[in-house]
């Protein structure tokens, strides 16, 4: 039984089956379109085809929001809404926001302070058997 109840309940599911069919596992759109199922209906949708106002309703960034979640959810829309004009129901594509940028900045460890972090490891003393196998496993 489909986990979506409105009126894009059917061509939702059959969209995600025809992407796990192409070998996609697709469980976080899966999540985006239940967001996007439940906002048909409190907003009740009652015809099939993705217009402008729904779509640039749904694209309106939310409170603590991050531009990657924007992003990726106005990004599922546009598949599916290219899904359904395929399938013969006129949808607007809307337009994909500014693509973000992270502020994420990855620290990459120096030659020396990776072996300084080995050789305290190899310093440590631990209480159980258990534990000296597991460290020696990933070493």
């Amino acid at each position: 039984m489909s986990e979506f109840q409105g009126i894009y309940a059917i061509l939702l599911d059959q969209y995600i089956e025809f992407k796990r069919s192409l070998g996609y596992k697709y469980k976080s759109p899966e999540y985006t379109f239940r967001l996007f199922d439940k906002f048909t209906i409190k907003n009740g949708e009652t015809e099939i085809g993705i217009t402008k106002e729904l779509s640039d309703n749904w694209a309106e960034k939310r409170p603590n929001e991050s531009d990657n979640t924007r992003y990726k959810r106005v990004m599922h829309l546009i598949k599916f809404a290219s899904f359904l004009n395929d399938l013969g129901y006129n949808s607007y594509i809307p337009k994909l926001p500014k693509n973000y940028k992270s502020t994420f900045t990855p620290y990459i460890f120096s030659r020396e302070e990776i072996e300084m972090i080995l050789a305290a490891s190899d310093q440590l003393i631990m209480g159980s058997c258990e534990c000296q196998i597991r460290f020696y496993t990933f070493r």
